[in-house]
């Protein structure tokens, strides 16, 4: 028994595993054995640094969420939620993005999702983003959230007017920048004179519009 747990840890560790489900027996002859061993593991290991590329080789994407993956290709971090949220979020940083899930709750709306563009998004990343929210057909609004640090608010503006303008948006969207060129990124929103694209400076005031987008 002190071997095959042994073992166990072994692979656990070596293999950067983060759960481990198992069932022990015996076989006929008495001897203990491992039965059905479940091994998660985590894919920053293989994204930070490429560690453990053997492991995740294994995957099986057939099984997984199709928007998921497709996010996956180009450096976003998409989640699907489970029930009736109408509003797609896309936002910088997955501590931000968690927040703003919270506030949309506070306001009484309901997310359809998690987005994280990423520190280092682009005009091209931020139109994904809203091609992979948009393609959700529950989603009656979406809000983009976006703390600039690495991330400039004003390659945000530029992603969302191109995402406008080339993917044909049938939703209304809501716009809150702050951080590294905020007042250009608010003055390209505004000057873009596009409808059904509203900037907000207060998160709160934010949110609260965007749940609004999605009543009656």
């Amino acid at each position: 028994m002190a071997h095959l747990i042994e073992v166990l840890w072994q692979t656990f560790t070596e293999k950067e595993a983060f759960s481990l489900e198992t069932r022990v027996g015996s076989s006929s002859g008495g001897a203990l054995e491992v039965r059905g061993a479940r091994f998660g593991f985590d894919d920053a290991a293989l994204k930070s640094s490429g560690r453990q590329e053997s492991v995740h080789q294994l995957r099986d994407k057939e099984s997984e969420v199709p928007e998921e993956v497709e996010a996956e290709k180009d450096g976003i971090v998409y989640v699907k939620l489970d029930g009736a949220g109408k509003i797609g979020t896309l936002v910088n940083g997955a501590g931000l993005a968690m927040n703003t899930v919270d506030a949309i709750t506070q306001q009484g709306g309901a997310c359809a999702n998690f987005l994280d563009t990423g520190g280092k998004a682009t005009a091209e990343t931020v139109k994904s983003s809203f091609r992979i929210v948009g393609a959700d057909p529950r989603v009656r609004a979406i809000f983009v959230n976006i703390f600039g640090g690495l991330t400039r608010c004003n390659m945000i503006a530029e992603g969302i007017i191109m995402a406008f303008r080339d993917l044909d948006m049938q939703v209304p969207v809501v716009v809150r920048l702050r951080g590294t060129f905020e007042e250009i990124g608010q003055t390209m929103i505004a000057d873009s004179k596009l409808p059904g694209l509203y900037a907000y400076d207060s998160f709160e005031e934010a949110a609260k519009r965007v749940v609004s987008l999605t009543e009656g």
